[in-house]
């Protein structure tokens, strides 16, 4: 979904009472960066936030994990015994948690988790 529709997709969510957790927890991720400049990044923020708290709300960067999923790959079909065991018949999960340093087009120094379940 392009980032245009995050807001009105929050929204909807809300309205439908999908953010509640009264059954469970509820979360909404949206890739980043979001916003064209820093001014329209904290109007899309202050929007997500009226339909969901803060901790409902997860950032995730797509391109992150490119070059990791790209190895795995690479490792998967140049090597005849892992190629056979990691397909769809033996595998139903890959999971890949991985850290980076937060900011780092900034020079921040504090590190933050990546991915799907990242805070």
């Amino acid at each position: 979904m392009v980032p245009l529709h995050y807001t009105v997709a929050a929204e909807q969510l809300n309205a439908l009472g999908l953010q509640s957790e009264a059954d469970g927890w509820s979360r909404l991720v949206v890739e980043k960066p979001f916003g064209f400049d820093l001014e329209s990044a904290q109007a899309l923020d202050r929007r997500l936030h009226r339909s969901f708290t803060e901790d409902q709300v997860y950032c995730v960067c797509n391109y992150l994990g490119k070059n990791t999923v790209q190895n795995i790959l690479v490792s998967r079909f140049a090597n005849l015994l892992l190629e056979f065991l990691w397909n769809r018949n033996y595998s139903t999960m890959c999971r890949l948690p991985m850290r980076r340093r937060a900011g780092s087009r900034n020079g921040a120094a504090s590190t933050t988790r990546s991915g799907p379940c990242a805070a």
